[in-house]
């Protein structure tokens, strides 16, 4: 036997190699697609958010429907995420209207 046909795998390996490839690569794109989408702003136009009631820091409730029509920006971050902590002085500017 040369080395050619030892390094060969045998056919049913090869397809379980390609289905577990296929599987990582499905799983991932199911994790990584939709914020993909979003960051390049595809998909999303046209469909209606879900329906959320969220308060604000003074204590105001605030339903998502009430907005319809108006443009939000709703970022979830938190204290101990650092990206989270860099971007909020920009926020704080966009709100007061400065950027």
């Amino acid at each position: 036997m040369n080395t050619a046909e030892k390094s060969r795998r045998p056919a049913w390996r090869r397809a379980i190699d390609i289905g577990l490839w296929v599987l990582v690569l499905g799983l991932l794109g199911y994790r990584v697609g939709p914020q993909l989408g979003a960051a390049l702003g595809v998909g999303g136009e046209g469909s209606v958010a879900p329906a959320a009631t969220l308060q604000t820091l003074s204590g105001e409730t605030v339903r998502l429907s009430d907005l319809r029509g108006k443009v939000v920006l709703l970022n979830f971050w938190a204290t101990w995420c650092g990206p989270c902590r860099l971007e909020m002085p920009w926020f704080g500017q966009l709100h007061r209207g400065r950027t």
